[in-house]
């Protein structure tokens, strides 16, 4: 049976993580594959009253992401996401939406 996991699993934390390759490691001990789910945040229905504009939320949304490819592997963090979110079978794609038997959310 393929076993859906939809949990926090790409925070860069330790618990986080323990977490759940605990839960990986025991569902797969009993037989069946794991697939993690990530969650999708959508725009709000209702915007906030200081909203900074498009423009803003665009340069400040690239910013980051050339920050992250630049300084991927030498930062901590970076070093957190080669050597334990792989071990979960994470990529740097978000699985929003896959066939599973099961899906459970922690």
């Amino acid at each position: 049976m393929k076993v859906g996991v939809m949990s926090l699993q790409r925070i860069k934390n330790y618990g986080s993580f323990l977490q759940a390759y605990g839960l990986k490691m025991t569902i797969e001990n009993l037989g069946h594959e794991v697939v993690f789910v990530d969650y999708k945040i959508e725009k709000p229905i209702v915007s906030s009253n200081n909203d900074k504009g498009v423009i803003y939320r665009s340069a400040r949304e690239v910013y980051h992401m050339i920050k992250r490819m630049a300084y991927k592997k030498k930062t901590l963090a970076g070093l957190f996401e080669v050597n334990y979110l792989a071990m979960l079978g994470l990529s740097e794609i978000r699985n929003y939406r896959t066939k599973v038997d099961v899906l459970h959310q922690i």
